[in-house]
């Protein structure tokens, strides 16, 4: 089967089909000290961080990164993870970017974080 998949000039709306984790324990003490602007700004650059990430994979140079343009409604969730309570959240983002359906992003995607969904076909 194949997808679509990179950077594009259209937008496209998706969701978080399971918890996505995106801080780590240095940028989450960096998180908490933020007012909810600067929070949302820094969790849109990590979405395009992780799309950096996921291209690579996928041996996909994204050609104009810097154009790469996030937006996201991201909502706090704590989730137990290997007995430790982990800083996640879910919600909805849009980009110029292409992800096929169930493919993740974040921190631990391949144990299942971070799947999305692209919302039209929802």
């Amino acid at each position: 089967m194949e997808a679509d998949f990179g950077q594009c000039e259209e937008f496209y709306d998706y969701h978080f089909l399971s918890p996505w984790m995106a801080l780590n324990q240095t940028n989450h003490l960096h998180y908490l000290s933020l007012n909810p602007v600067e929070q949302k700004q820094l969790l849109k650059t990590i979405l395009a961080r992780n799309l950096k990430s996921l291209s690579k994979g996928f041996d996909y140079w994204i050609p104009e990164f810097e154009k790469i343009m996030v937006d996201g409604w991201f909502t706090p969730l704590v989730v137990n993870f290997h007995n430790q309570k982990m800083q996640c959240f879910k919600g909805d983002f849009t980009l110029n970017f292409r992800i096929p359906d169930f493919l993740g992003l974040g921190k631990q995607s391949a144990r299942g974080f971070g799947v999305v969904i692209n919302k039209e076909d929802k």
